[in-house]
């Protein structure tokens, strides 16, 4: 009798709380569709600008989709919003979690509404040009600092140019950088580039006392890069001004010209020679100045007194140049090495003709 009275009171306490559950009424969900990734415009952003929002109930869907989701994404910045973040805005305006259905991805990355192009884009745009155009015969060139990647709003696919500008410091070039939308220009960026060149450079393979000749028994050249183009003219023949130790590149400051030693001296008596097809006249004379071969210098006839110009022949010997000459004869005596006859003994008459047979 006991057990009967209790089944008795489970059964209308269950009859009760169905009667319960069939007035009251089922809320509809609010559905949220979250995409991968969206981009937008403005300073901030709602729900409804970032998600797909759909309820049964329209007014409950409105006040959803006009949720504050906070500040929109600045250029070339990416925000991350995940379903919890979302949900959490929903609470706080009395739509609860229970209430919430998702599908789609589990985060969204909100980026502003603009096309990125990246800095090795740039680079490389930049970097084709120097190739197809090397800037002042530079043999390598190398970026000073990497551009960030730029952020330009377009309507299709931008077109990038490069162009050399003036402004950049020695030994460096500048690159400007263009992006067209079509035709037009909307937006630029410079790459600074320091420029290297290609050299020879002269090093000591032993220690060079100073006053040595340098010759390729001491130097060796070899090829390299410099900041700047160089005097690539070879050391070789000119005298070491110092002591320049093995290893050591060997600069023109370290080095001077060898002085040529004096063919004729002053006061020394000379031989005056002039030749011809057939014959060749001797006579003797004074020099009056110093000479190297090839030089001009005065030379008085010792016979006649006569002073004249003559030209210092290797040999030690004096070609004088005749004051009636004319210029361009004279200059391709200057220039002429035509064979000349066997030097002149001092010993011998001061004048004399000898006939080439």
């Amino acid at each position: 009798m006991k057990h009967n009275k209790t089944l008795l009171i489970c059964m209308t306490a269950l009859a009760a709380w169905s009667a319960a559950a069939q007035d009251t009424p089922v809320l509809p969900k609010v559905k949220v569709y979250l995409p991968r990734e969206i981009k937008a415009e403005g300073k901030t952003i709602t729900l409804g600008q970032i998600c797909i929002i759909h309820c049964d109930d329209m007014d409950l869907a409105t006040k959803a989709q006009g949720i504050a989701m906070g500040r929109s994404a600045q250029s070339r910045e990416a925000i991350v919003l995940d379903r919890q973040t979302i949900l959490c805005r929903l609470a706080s305006e009395g739509i609860p979690a229970g209430r919430v259905e998702f599908s789609g991805a589990d985060k969204l990355s909100l980026t502003r509404d603009e096309t990125l192009l990246a800095a090795d884009r740039l680079v490389a745009t930049a970097e084709t040009l120097l190739h197809d155009n090397p800037p002042q015969g530079a043999a390598k060139w190398t970026l000073v600092r990497t551009p960030q990647a730029m952020a330009a709003k377009l309507k299709g696919e931008p077109v990038l140019k490069a162009r050399v500008v003036s402004g950049a410091p020695a030994g460096h070039v500048r690159v400007d950088v263009l992006v067209f939308d079509g035709d037009k220009l909307v937006d630029s960026v410079q790459l600074l580039y320091r420029l290297q060149f290609a050299v020879r450079q002269a090093m000591a393979t032993k220690d060079i006392p100073a006053g040595d000749i340098i010759t390729p028994d001491n130097v060796q050249i070899k090829s390299t890069l410099a900041e700047r183009p160089l005097d690539n003219e070879l050391p070789y023949g000119r005298q070491a001004t110092a002591k320049i130790q093995a290893g050591a590149t060997v600069t023109p400051a370290m080095l001077k010209a060898v002085k040529a030693a004096l063919s004729v001296k002053r006061d020394q008596t000379v031989v005056m020679r002039i030749s011809g097809a057939a014959f060749t006249v001797t006579a003797m004379g004074q020099a009056l100045e110093d000479g190297q071969a090839g030089q001009f210098i005065k030379v008085r006839n010792v016979d006649s007194k006569r002073v004249l110009m003559a030209k210092v022949c290797a040999d030690g010997s004096v070609e004088p140049v005749m004051q009636d000459t004319p210029a361009a004869e004279k200059a391709a005596v200057e220039s002429e090495t035509a064979p000349i006859a066997a030097p002149i003994p001092a010993s011998q008459p001061a004048s004399r003709t000898e006939v080439r047979k």
